[in-house]
């Protein structure tokens, strides 16, 4: 039943999804062959051109920034409107437990704010190759291949910050959007002003974590080992906002 309720959320929303997408990539195109043409034009300096260019940046800089807005909107109000909306009482009579209710919007959520990511940083790479082209690129990528130092990459992946930063990010992101359920769950125990509460309540949990953080660190006077600590107080954070959340679905739910 989870594998039918993850297709069903990409199926929702998966045409937005990619739209969005494609519209960035498609704006990136266009703004790389815009670069390159400008870098080689001799009446770049002109006043059209200028307007161009900053129109150009600026619709790129608006997708992107839509792309980011609405993956966030779309996570809140998937989780909003299928369990505390009218589809609420569609969502809360399939054969499905709360658990794999709960577990494929949460899976969802993760997998469409990483393919923003990888999208963002997808048209940023379209706009450097039509600048630098394949030839420089692969040469460039060569002479790394050949004087980079090996040993002390694996030592820094490994052994420095970098393992335990993505770590602390990927489960610092989870955290996050489990923050955003247990918030709305909050807001929703109320009859009326849900989204207001909802707003309050985050912020109130996030007031909170950032708290206890800063307090066990001034404590404890962790440095070297920071993204670790992270992470293991995310991981904590994560069990218990995700159990919190699951508690006010199954036994509190007010279904508006």
């Amino acid at each position: 039943m989870f594998g039918k309720l993850l297709k069903q959320e990409f199926k929702s929303v998966g045409k937005w999804y990619l739209g969005l997408y494609g519209l960035s990539i498609v704006f990136a195109i266009i703004l790389g062959f815009w670069v390159s043409h400008m870098s080689q034009a001799t009446d770049s300096d002109s006043f059209i051109a200028i307007m161009l260019t900053i129109l150009t940046f600026t619709s790129f800089g608006a997708i992107i920034a839509a792309l980011g807005l609405s993956t966030l909107v779309l996570i809140i109000r998937r989780f909003k409107d299928n369990i505390y909306g009218r589809q609420g009482y569609l969502t809360m009579t399939l054969p499905a437990t709360t658990h794999q209710i709960l577990l494929s919007k949460l899976t969802a959520a993760i997998i469409w704010y990483f393919l923003s990511i990888l999208t963002v940083g997808l048209s940023i790479f379209i706009i450097v190759l039509i600048n630098i082209g394949w030839t420089d690129l692969l040469t460039g990528l060569k002479e790394i291949w050949v004087n980079a130092d090996f040993q002390m990459i694996f030592k820094e992946v490994f052994v420095g910050n970098l393992t335990p930063y993505i770590i602390s990010f990927l489960i610092g992101t989870v955290g996050n959007v489990l923050m955003l359920y247990c918030a709305i769950a909050l807001g929703h125990l109320a009859e009326s002003h849900r989204v207001l509460l909802s707003f309050v309540a985050f912020f109130v949990i996030y007031a909170i974590l950032s708290t206890m953080a800063m307090l066990v660190l001034n404590r404890t006077g962790i440095t070297e080992h920071y993204y670790w600590f992270t992470s293991a107080f995310n991981i904590v954070f994560c069990l218990i906002t995700y159990f919190a959340t699951h508690y006010m679905i199954k036994y509190k739910l007010n279904i508006q």
